[in-house]
């Protein structure tokens, strides 16, 4: 039970990180182009 607790949590955090690190992408390759 608590296993898949921190592991939702992670899960979480990762997501949030790789949007962020997408929208970062985006924008540099819009500044790029």
């Amino acid at each position: 039970m608590f296993v898949a607790f921190v592991f939702r949590i992670f899960i979480a955090t990762f997501e949030a990180v790789f949007n962020k690190s997408i929208a970062l992408v985006q924008k540099f390759t819009y500044i790029v182009q």
